[in-house]
């Protein structure tokens, strides 16, 4: 009786827990571009989660796609951790390419450097931009993130950064002297 019902709780919580990560996909953490296109009414998440679990900080990367201005709320574990740029609607700017959108200035973009450990990341669209001036808004919205490992500052940055403190704290000595 004891084996069924042990066996009987294991089987339950395993099957809980593929339907709770049914929509999760891995974050390539490669700074590779991810993609999504919905068609939904801002504002709405993105269908999907995307984790990583990490023993050194990732920073995230989102911009804006195609119609430029739309602008994202990210979450973890359904915490807000940043926003997107805000800037005013722009008509008629299309750009497929997510590294020229983000260099651009024209799409809403914004990263944010997470700590080591386990993330479960969802993307809000808050503003689909207007299809022109008298029109109403796109009827999706588009969004491109990359993770990769933050860079780490190397031993001669933190010499070079006490280095210029300690001279600044030695001028600033010698001129009230």
């Amino acid at each position: 009786m004891k084996k069924a019902l042990c066996i009987i709780l294991v089987t339950l919580t395993l099957g809980l827990s593929c339907i709770s990560n049914a929509n999760s996909s891995p974050m390539p953490l490669d700074g590779s571009w991810t993609v999504l296109d919905e068609f939904f009414t801002a504002p709405a998440f993105f269908s999907g989660n995307w984790t990583w679990n990490s023993d050194s900080a990732v920073r995230l990367t989102v911009t804006d796609l195609y119609a430029s201005t739309d602008r994202f709320n990210i979450y973890d574990s359904g915490v807000f951790v940043f926003s997107t740029s805000d800037l005013p609607d722009t008509y008629y700017v299309n750009e497929p390419d997510p590294d020229a959108a983000l260099a651009s200035g024209l799409f809403s973009s914004g990263w944010f450097i997470f700590g080591a450990g386990a993330h479960d990341i969802t993307i809000e669209d808050i503003h689909v931009p207007l299809m022109g001036p008298d029109y109403g808004p796109y009827g999706d919205g588009t969004v491109a993130f990359k993770a990769e490992y933050a860079p780490v500052p190397e031993p001669s940055t933190f010499l070079l950064l006490g280095a210029g403190i300690a001279g600044l704290a030695f001028f600033r000595r010698k001129s009230r002297s």
